[in-house]
């Protein structure tokens, strides 16, 4: 947990404008807190922008519900949320799509990701190799590349979804699990059976920490 959060102080140092896209779901929640947090806890004047990309599982919902979350819980004047890329994109093009659009029409120091790498071990409760996917293809998870521009730092690169779990448990972050909304296959509720459901299940499980969140 230390690397990550020396990591996200060591950002506010050096860049006063970071651009972060934002999805409603609990890693991008998790950077975007862990931001604030240390950019007030060290008394910083920077500047965080948010993106989010409009994608069918109603993102923009999700991502207003959760910075208004963080406007409110550090008394910050209301947060401007920016529109970017295309949401009708295939899911392995969606956020690559809105970096682009962000970086090329936007004028931040560096714009963050909150991409983490997939488990290194089959999710249980993940029906490998059977469900396709809009084009036909079975789906084994997201293929999860790592930035193509210099101003782009996917922060939680070298970390999975325990990594970012565990920081929730140890600073006790309760919020971010009832806010955020993870499920591809739904808008609201978890369906508890696509890979970002099972990979959640599978963090929290290795946390031995209860998810109470229910989206």
């Amino acid at each position: 947990m230390k690397n990550i959060l020396s990591d996200v102080e060591e950002v506010l140092e050096k860049y006063h404008k970071i651009g972060l896209m934002v999805s409603g779901g609990l890693d991008s929640t998790l950077l975007a807190y862990l931001l604030l947090h240390f950019k007030y806890k060290n008394k910083k004047t920077n500047e965080i922008v948010f993106f989010v990309v409009p994608r069918p599982d109603d993102s923009v919902v999700h991502v207003n519900r959760v910075v208004d979350y963080l406007d409110n819980h550090f008394n910050q004047p209301k947060s401007t949320i920016h529109i970017v890329g295309t949401g009708d994109l295939h899911h392995s093009k969606q956020v690559t799509s809105g970096m682009k659009e962000a970086v090329m029409n936007y004028d931040c120091d560096m714009y963050l990701s909150s991409t983490t790498t997939n488990p290194p071990e089959l999710l249980p409760g993940y029906a490998y190799n059977k469900i396709p996917d809009i084009n036909g293809t079975f789906y084994n998870g997201p293929v999860r590349r790592k930035s193509w521009h210099p101003k782009l730092i996917d922060i939680f690169w070298d970390y999975t979804k325990k990594d970012t779990v565990k920081i929730i448990k140890d600073m006790s972050l309760v919020d971010i699990m009832n806010i955020t909304h993870t499920c591809t296959d739904s808008n609201y509720l978890k369906c508890g059976r696509c890979w970002q459901c099972c990979e959640r299940t599978w963090a929290f499980k290795q946390n031995d920490f209860i998810d109470t969140g229910t989206m």
